[in-house]
């Protein structure tokens, strides 16, 4: 992953914090965790070790 990756997770982050939602990331592969710590962002990533369940609308 390079920045253009980066910059795809920080904004899908933005809009699901907008929509009152959580973005997790599930089994990140290496190159995605480096960058991520490289970077100072995966403490904005919450590591999920399955797959989110879809919520539904309140």
């Amino acid at each position: 992953m390079d920045s253009s990756g980066l910059n795809s997770l920080l904004t899908a982050r933005l809009e699901a914090n907008r929509h009152g939602t959580l973005l997790a990331l599930a089994h990140p592969g290496q190159q995605v965790a480096r960058l991520l710590q490289t970077t100072g962002t995966a403490s904005l990533f919450p590591l999920s070790p399955l797959p989110p369940r879809p919520q539904l609308p309140r």
